[in-house]
């Protein structure tokens, strides 16, 4: 390289900064911008104080103008009554509608008393009237003796049936349960069968008598067993059990046997 192009080509150090130059001609006025959004409407004022009344302008003109009142005359002279006589009274008007009645007057004083008057003829019998209620049921009628000596049964026959007898003559025994049914007269209950076999009774060792006490052709639960050789003078009962009889109910007592030859038995129960 040319050492004098060398330098040459290199640049110096910076010089001295300038005097300010004059200010420009203002350049020309730029487009308008866009219009900007349009702000929020502010709130309404109060309302202002009320104006002053304006004066009231001059009345037109009428037709013409209103005279002044005349002066009142003089009272004129009365005139004379007409001819007599009256006239005919008109007829009478209509009733009027009735008044409301006027309040209770005060109580009299009560007059004295009068003779007494001569007594009347008896009137006739008024009619009987409808019978009361039937009563309760009677209680406590005591020991009955329903059965008294009841026999002749044996083995072939049963079951047998009887009804309700006092004595010892006993009650007739019948195969046909209707036969001997007693109608109950009153309510009550029976309890406390006891039967006692009667010395004639032809037993023998393997018998077994049953009776039971019946309603309208139904068992009731009280019943009494007999069994073993030789029971006579022995009392079999049924302390336990009961049953409830109506008026009307039909009552009878069914005995069932077996062993053999003919057995009599004497029995009791209490009716209450």
């Amino acid at each position: 390289m040319n050492p004098i192009t060398n330098i040459i080509t290199q640049p110096g150090p910076t010089g001295a900064t300038g005097a300010t130059g004059p200010i420009g001609n203002t350049g020309p006025i730029g487009p308008a911008g866009v219009i900007g959004i349009s702000g929020v409407r502010g709130a309404t004022g109060s309302t202002g104080p009320i104006g002053a009344t304006g004066p009231t302008g001059p009345q037109g003109i009428a037709g013409g103008a209103t005279g002044p009142v005349g002066v009142t005359g003089p009272r004129g002279v009365t005139g004379a009554t007409g001819p007599s006589p009256v006239g005919a009274q008109g007829p009478p008007g209509p009733t009027g509608v009735t008044g409301p009645a006027g309040p209770a007057g005060t109580p009299g004083t009560p007059g004295a008393q009068g003779p007494q008057g001569v007594q009347g003829a008896t009137g006739p019998q008024g009619p009987t009237g409808p019978a009361g209620p039937a009563g309760a049921a009677g209680s406590s009628i005591g020991t009955v003796f329903l059965i008294g000596r009841m026999g002749g049964f044996t083995n072939a026959a049963t079951p047998k049936y009887a009804g309700m007898m006092d004595g010892n003559a006993g009650p007739p025994v019948d195969p046909t349960e209707s036969n001997v049914q007693t109608t109950m007269a009153v309510g009550g209950t029976f309890r406390y069968l006891m039967v006692v076999p009667v010395p004639f009774s032809s037993w023998g060792d393997a018998g077994v008598a049953t009776l039971t006490v019946r309603r309208n052709g139904a068992d009731t639960p009280i019943t009494v067993t007999i069994s073993g050789p030789n029971p006579v003078y022995r009392v079999y009962s049924d302390l336990a059990h009961s049953a409830a009889f109506n008026i009307g109910d039909l009552f009878s007592v069914r005995m069932d046997w077996s062993g053999g030859g003919n057995i009599y038995l004497f029995a009791t129960i209490w009716y209450s």
